[in-house]
């Protein structure tokens, strides 16, 4: 499956490894199915609630592999996550760690801007995100 959408954005093409940090469970389960249909392999975690996002980041994955920050190459990250801290606070341990381009995902113009501030590669407003994903077929 090819998505045009992912290389608009500046995804590199597969088997790029991608990290998902969302909290809407139909997005990432859509998300992930979308990205590994197209050849990329995706661990998601949906929400926090531990202390830090260094914790958080280190709990296992949905697959019951570990997180290791400095081995993704993108990681699409949702401002507003459940539990006490942000999706910012992820971005800057992913931005300590390693290579990846982090990507905010947010429905706020200004949660965007502060991430674009705080080293994001880049931000795209949630609607606009969903309405791409939802150009390959039905969602959600």
């Amino acid at each position: 499956m090819q998505l045009d959408w992912i290389t608009e954005i500046g995804v590199p093409a597969p088997p790029a490894r991608i990290l998902v940090v969302e909290d809407y469970v139909p997005l990432v389960l859509t998300l992930r199915q979308r990205l590994e249909s197209a050849g990329y392999a995706v661990d998601a975690v949906v929400g926090f609630r531990s202390l830090t996002p260094e914790e958080s980041v280190g709990l296992w994955a949905n697959r019951d592999v570990p997180i290791h920050l400095a081995r993704y190459d993108v990681a699409f990250l949702d401002f507003y996550l459940l539990g006490n801290f942000r999706g910012i606070d992820v971005l800057r341990a992913l931005l300590g760690a390693g290579p990846a381009r982090c990507i905010g995902i947010s429905s706020s113009q200004r949660a965007n801007d502060e991430m674009i501030a705080a080293g994001a590669f880049r931000a795209i407003r949630k609607p606009d995100f969903i309405a791409r994903i939802e150009r390959d077929g039905p969602s959600f």
